[in-house]
C-alpha cells in the first residue's frame, strides 16, 4: 500500500508568514482556528482509518451498543446511544478541532463501508495513550485486527511521538508541538492495553506486535498457576484454557476470606510459565491483562 503524505501549508492566527506542515497520516483544516482541524487518514491492508465525523454517529451508536461486539471490548459493557453520541460530540470532535491527535478514529473497509473504531485516548499516566479497537461483526475473522495493532505501533505512534517531540518542525510550528503533547501535557510515550485473558483474540495481535506485560503499577504479589489443575495443559485451544484459567482465578484469588482488591495489578505466571500483569475489574465480575508499548521513532 503506498503511504499517504498531506502536505498543508498553515497560516497561523498572528503570524503574517505561513509554514508548511508535514506528516505522512495528518494534515490541518485551518478554517477552525489555530492550529486548525486535525484530519488523520491511515491505510491499512483491505482498511483505512480517518478521524471520526458526526456523520458517522449512528454506526458507532449501533456498534458500541450491540453486546455480542463490546464482550471483547474494555469493561465487556455496552454503551446507551446517547452516550456514544455525545462522546463523539462533546470529546473526541472538540479533541480534533484544537489539533489534538488523540480520539476516536472510525475504520472503513476497501468497500467504503463503516466496520468499526479504534480509540486512542488519553492514559492514566503522563506520556501514555490508552488504546483499543473493535469491529462490527461482520468485520471480525478477518485478521484484521494483528494488521490494526502493526499499524498503531508503527505509524501512528512514533508520528504523534516524533511531532510532540518538535522534530523536523520550525519555530513557526510551536502550536503544532504543544497540540501533540496532549498527553498530561507531554509527548507520546506508551501505549497502554488491556484485554481479558479469554480473549485470545485480543491480546494475541497485541503480543505479536512488541506490547509487554505492564510493568507499571504491577504489585509484587504473584499468582503461580505453573501446578495445579492447567499443569500440562499445553498449548492447543488458548482460548477454552484462558476462558477455564479466567474463571478459576476469580473464584480462588478474588473471592472469599482474603480476597485481592479489585484494581491491584499483580504478576500471573500461566500454566505454560508465562507472565502476565492482570487485574480483576472494578466493577465487573471479569479479569483484564495489562500490556504497555515503548514508543519509538521509524
Amino acid at each position: 500500500m503506498k503511504k499517504i503524505t498531506s502536505i498543508v501549508v498553515l497560516a497561523l492566527i498572528g503570524c503574517n508568514s505561513a509554514f508548511s506542515f508535514k506528516s505522512d497520516i495528518f494534515s490541518y483544516d485551518t478554517n477552525l482556528g489555530n492550529p486548525g482541524y486535525l484530519h488523520v487518514a491511515i491505510q491499512g491492508n483491505g482498511w483505512r482509518a480517518e478521524d471520526i465525523k458526526e456523520e458517522h454517529s449512528p454506526f458507532h451508536q449501533g456498534l458500541f451498543n450491540n453486546l455480542e461486539v463490546m464482550k471483547g471490548f474494555a469493561d465487556g459493557q455496552v454503551r446507551k446511544p446517547e452516550d456514544t453520541a455525545k462522546r463523539i460530540t462533546t470529546a473526541w470532535i472538540p479533541r480534533f478541532a484544537k489539533g489534538q491527535p488523540h480520539g476516536g478514529l472510525s475504520l472503513f473497509d476497501d468497500q467504503n463501508q463503516l466496520i468499526g473504531c479504534i480509540v486512542g485516548g488519553g492514559g492514566e499516566r503522563a506520556g501514555a495513550s490508552e488504546i483499543a479497537a473493535t469491529l462490527s461483526q461482520e468485520a471480525q475473522g478477518k485478521k484484521l485486527a494483528s494488521d490494526l495493532t502493526e499499524k498503531t505501533v508503527t505509524i501512528w505512534a512514533p508520528e504523534v511521538r516524533r511531532i510532540g517531540l518538535g522534530i523536523d518542525l520550525t519555530e513557526q510550528e510551536a502550536s503544532i508541538k504543544k497540540a501533540f503533547c496532549c498527553f498530561m501535557e507531554k509527548p507520546l510515550e506508551w501505549l497502554d492495553a488491556t484485554a481479558s485473558p479469554s480473549n485470545v483474540a485480543s491480546w494475541y495481535p497485541m503480543v505479536q506486535n512488541g506490547f509487554q506485560p505492564a510493568v507499571w503499577k504491577r504489585a509484587e504479589r504473584i499468582i503461580d498457576l505453573t501446578t495445579g489443575p492447567f499443569e500440562g495443559a499445553g498449548d492447543s485451544d488458548l482460548a477454552v484454557q484462558y476462558q477455564e484459567m479466567e474463571k478459576y482465578i476469580l473464584e480462588k484469588s478474588f473471592t472469599g476470606e482474603d480476597p485481592i482488591p479489585a484494581g491491584q495489578r499483580l504478576c500471573l505466571v500461566d500454566h505454560r510459565g508465562k507472565e502476565w500483569t492482570l487485574s480483576k475489574h472494578e466493577r465487573w465480575n471479569r479479569l483484564k491483562f495489562h500490556f504497555e508499548y515503548q514508543v519509538t521513532l521509524k
